[in-house]
């Protein structure tokens, strides 16, 4: 029997059968996994293809430039992943993200383990937004950048295995950072435009092709929906996350 504040799993994990992907909760608008959708150009990652039905690619075809792939990460509870820093310009990008739709109220979930923290590394950003697992140019903390200004957590990041979570509320004009499913900090106030779900292209893994601002690490899915989860989709969330990377 379940003890006092041990969460109900869902249904399917219940029955022994975690077979729950986040498509199933409505609204997900891209859905990148590094077992699913991965073309590989020798162990680098030429291609990673959207599991939503907005069908986008994240692409390098530049060979210097393509992000190594790992098979088996042990760090993310033996899952694959893609390994981006190693060198200044690995990157992938994606060339126009109209299909998810542009709105500004929105969820973002990256599940990622850092090598280090240190200095600014963006996780993804177009021309005027950008999403931070370390965010120097304010704070050393967890961050965003709107447009208009950065907005940060007042929570250093942890080098640890971890899925992060952005959630963006452009009614209320705010925003809520949240890590292995516990809120990082308080709430903070954004521009309520976010333009990273917009036409221009938008950078996975670095800040441009320079590799200015990189990311520090590897990322095994991220997972994005055109709106604000509810607490029981949350759970759903954190279940998937928990049977799948052990977070």
């Amino acid at each position: 029997m379940l003890g006092v504040g041990v969460k109900t799993p869902p249904l399917a994990y219940m029955l022994g059968s975690p077979s729950f992907t986040p498509t199933e909760v409505s609204g997900c608008v891209l859905w990148l996994r590094a077992d699913l959708g991965i073309t590989l150009n020798g162990s680098d990652v030429l291609q990673w293809d959207d599991q939503s039905d907005s069908a986008l690619s994240f692409v390098q075809a530049t060979e210097a430039d393509q992000p190594p792939y790992n098979a088996t990460d042990g760090d993310l509870n033996n899952q694959p992943s893609v390994e981006f820093g190693a060198d200044t310009t690995h990157q992938l990008e994606l060339a126009d993200a109209t299909a998810m739709g542009g709105v500004d109220t929105s969820t973002w979930i990256f599940v990622l383990k850092p090598d280090s923290a240190t200095t600014n590394q963006i996780l993804l950003r177009n021309a005027a937004d950008a999403i931070f697992y370390y965010e120097s140019g304010a704070a050393n903390e967890y961050g965003i950048y709107d447009g208009t200004g950065h907005r940060t957590t007042g929570v250093e990041p942890s080098v640890v295995a971890q899925y992060l979570e952005w959630e963006f509320d452009a009614a209320g004009t705010a925003c809520q950072c949240r890590v292995d499913g516990s809120d990082v900090g308080g709430s903070l106030t954004y521009d309520a435009t976010l333009d990273l779900d917009k036409a221009s292209a938008i950078n996975l893994g670095s800040w441009a092709h320079t590799g200015t601002n990189r990311f520090f690490g590897s990322m095994a899915e991220l997972i994005v929906y055109n709106k604000i989860l509810s607490a029981a989709e949350q759970t759903l969330i954190g279940a998937y996350m928990a049977d799948r990377y052990g977070l």
